[in-house]
């Protein structure tokens, strides 16, 4: 509620300051609330009331004023009161819905929604009625209205598979926290629960995406898998995951996610026959889109099973909804006005139900072992964290995992210790496969006193420290710069404890990689999926170092950065530059975030601050590769000479800066400088062997300067291939086709 009452406070604001029909009122009132004198603006607008009953705008702004001064009975009487004069006006339904929602009065609410449409017939009216009821879990009521209203857009196929024997689905829910598995709004989770093995004390081993996916696939922890963050890091060709054993077994595999975090790219696409990352429908050409929702994900799994001839079958299904920006479909967005996190988490519980419904249907239920874990939480707030990745609490690492075995029909829950690298080993021992030590154990074999381990490295990308967590049994310990013992969500001192949890997690941070970490390139492309998704990543590589601020210390910053990055993304420049005015004073020795805020003023138009920025960050530090990079781009237009110095600065600093290399290659091109130019654009492709813009580039190059039609053709038909929808490229192809004589 408080929530509703900062909107009051902040945006409608404004609205209280309509025109009474008595002008000594409306001079009180207005000075009242020109000074946030609430209370006195309240007396005024209850004489209006008084004198005008049936006013709408002293209806609005006297129950606005209850909302804001905590008077919620008060205005609750008044909005229906206001219902009742003006039936056909849709404010005093929106807002007296979140009030009872609030007071969780749902079915109070279904009454008088359903009374609206009654009354209006308004499509907004029934849209409200239909949230209302999904909210009370009359679905069927619901589908009912919307099927009958053509509102339905979600109706899964049915399966039809005759020849599966036995099948595996593992469904990863990205962002899900342990507390939205409950009978309200997960119902269909929580009657799967009622028949599976639930691990009620499971935890994330990162609150992060790629890292928590390539644990659950090889039972390793990031420090042996060497992948420690979203996009910087590959998993190696050498680690052995769940398909690439289950093949030696006869099963085929299949992969089906929903954001561009798990493409193939990123190496977790190992022993499948068939993973599915490229969202571009068949007959479009267009961008790739970072995420898709869980319909078309799960539609798209039904489309294979229904298609596959296999006996035995592995099926990875991964849904993002639950991650920000919270923007559930309808109906859950009107079900859940107050909470749209929860409306994603009841959005992805309606179509798992759907399929669910057609496992059974068609008989493969019963053959099935289902596997439903979050990939990691989110904090919505909780210890100042507005989302996740940051933080080691519970809302971000304790997660839900429920395991239904073929035929299983009794719930079971198990409270020992456990985590997400405890799957692998546990599938393998149901399976009777044996498999080489990992790190993970077997969940049905667990005792008390083993320790478990979580980390995060996302907070390098600002700058500030990585963390690092242990547990054991109902304690827990984070290690410096936060230097924190619980039991269980309990800060306690216990000397002996911290020190036997700090010696054994110390000892789990000097742990390498089993293989040689590989790092995945950083074009300009991966960067803008990553934040398109809400990642900042850059060409920076994160160094851990001594002294680094403690990421707990850091929330205003983060929600700072956060706030500017969704101006950005809403194009509203005026308050992007308020709000990086702000971080850059908060952050005014962080050379990472100085360089970002250098990003936003030139995007904004103000090419003066950001040199400004970027300078200042370079007298920080002076071997910050990335800012010499991006004082290069500043002065491309100014003077290409010293732009390509500040280039080869960065490459001197960062060899594998893949932009810097890009940038440097396409300057000696424009200056005519051959040999550099095509020296620096095998560079780049030694990087990235796949960068179309380089290939087009080196084609161009070719045929300029040798005239050789052959190599030219070559290199540009490659580009092309790899980016059929750039226009450049596509004329570039059309170019040298017709100058070498080729008829394409």
């Amino acid at each position: 509620m408080e929530k509703i009452r900062n909107l009051f406070l902040f945006i409608l604001f404004p609205l209280l300051l309509f025109p009474l029909d008595n002008l000594k009122l409306e001079r009180k009132a207005v000075k009242s609330l020109l000074k946030k004198d609430f209370e006195g603006a309240l007396k005024f607008y209850e004489e209006a009331y008084k004198i005008n009953p049936k006013k709408s705008s002293i209806l609005r702004n006297l129950s606005n004023l209850y909302i804001l001064l905590k008077k919620d009975e008060k205005a609750e009487e008044l909005l229906k009161k206001f219902i009742e004069i003006e039936p056909e006006n849709s404010y005093p339904y929106k807002i007296l819905r979140l009030l009872l929602l609030d007071k969780k009065k749902e079915f109070e609410w279904l009454k008088i929604s359903s009374n609206w449409y009654i009354e209006t017939k308004k499509e907004e009216a029934l849209k409200a009625l239909i949230g209302a009821r999904v909210r009370v879990n009359h679905f069927s009521q619901a589908i009912k209205l919307m099927k009958k209203n053509k509102l339905l857009s979600f109706d899964l196929k049915e399966i039809k598979n005759e020849k599966i024997k036995e099948i595996i689905f593992l469904i990863t829910l990205d962002t899900f926290r342990y507390d939205l598995l409950n009978e309200k709004i997960t119902p269909n989770l929580w009657n799967l629960k009622k028949e599976s093995y639930f691990f009620s004390n499971f935890y994330a081993v990162a609150p992060i995406t790629l890292p928590a996916h390539c644990s659950i696939f090889t039972g390793l922890y990031p420090r042996h898998t060497g992948v420690k963050d979203n996009s910087i890091y590959k998993l190696n060709e050498k680690a052995e995951t769940i398909p690439e054993i289950l093949k030696n077994y006869g099963y085929s595999s299949y992969g089906f996610v929903s954001s561009y975090l798990l493409n193939r790219r990123f190496g977790l696409n190992q022993g499948f026959k068939i993973y599915q990352d490229n969202f571009i429908p068949i007959d479009k050409k267009s961008h790739f889109p970072s995420t898709r929702r869980a319909f078309d994900t799960v539609s798209e799994a039904i489309e294979f099973l229904n298609k596959t001839e296999e006996e035995k079958g592995f099926f990875f299904i991964h849904l993002y909804d639950t991650h920000a920006p919270y923007e559930p479909p309808f109906p859950f967005d009107e079900a859940y006005p107050d909470s749209l996190y929860k409306g994603e988490g009841a959005y992805i519980d309606f179509i798992l139900g759907n399929f669910f419904d057609s496992l059974k249907k068609s008989k493969i239920y019963d053959k099935a072992m289902i596997i439903i874990l979050s990939d990691h939480g989110e904090s919505l707030g909780e210890y100042g964290e507005p989302t996740h990745g940051f933080l080691l609490y519970n809302p971000t690492l304790h997660i839900p995992f429920l395991l239904h075995l073929p035929k299983q029909n009794f719930g079971k829950e198990i409270d020992l210790l456990s985590s997400q690298v405890d799957l692998l080993p546990t599938i393998l021992s149901i399976l009777k496969i044996k498999n080489k030590k990992i790190d993970g154990e077997d969940l049905f074999k667990l005792e008390k006193g083993r320790y478990i381990f979580s980390e995060t490295e996302i907070p390098l990308s600002f700058n500030w420290s990585s963390l690092f967590k242990i547990y054991k049994d109902k304690y827990s310990y984070i290690l410096n710069p936060s230097d924190k013992l619980f039991y269980l969500n309990k800060k306690i001192e216990d000397e002996r404890l911290k020190k036997e949890l700090k010696k054994e997690l110390e000892n789990y941070k000097k742990e390498n990689p089993f293989w040689k970490t590989e790092k995945e390139i950083l074009d300009e492309e991966t960067i803008k999926n990553l934040r398109s998704l809400g990642y900042h990543q850059s060409y920076i590589n994160p160094k851990e170092e001594k002294n680094l601020p403690n990421p707990e210390e850091k929330m205003k910053s983060l929600i700072l950065y956060q706030r500017a990055q969704s101006f950005e993304e809403d194009g509203n420049f005026g308050e992007l530059e308020k709000a990086v005015k702000e971080l850059e004073i908060a952050e005014s020795e962080n050379t990472h975030i100085l360089s970002l805020c250098a990003e936003w003023y030139n995007k904004i138009g103000n090419k003066n601050e950001a040199l400004r920025v970027i300078e200042k960050a370079l007298k920080i530090d002076e071997n910050f590769a990335q800012g010499w990079f991006y004082l290069g781009f500043l002065n491309e237009e100014k003077d290409k000479d010293i732009s390509i110095k500040f280039y080869k600065k960065a490459i001197s600093l960062e060899p594998m800066h893949f932009l810097a290399r890009y940038n440097l290659s396409r300057l000696y091109l424009i200056k005519e400088n051959y040999n550099e130019a095509e020296e620096e654009m095998l560079n780049v492709l030694k990087i990235n062997p796949e960068n179309a813009y380089t290939l087009n580039n080196l084609g161009y190059l070719y045929y300029k300067r040798y005239k050789d039609c052959k190599k030219a053709i070559s290199f540009i038909e490659k580009a092309y291939k790899l980016k059929p929808e750039d226009e450049q490229i596509k004329l570039s192809y059309s170019s040298i086709l017709k100058n070498c004589g080729e008829k394409k």
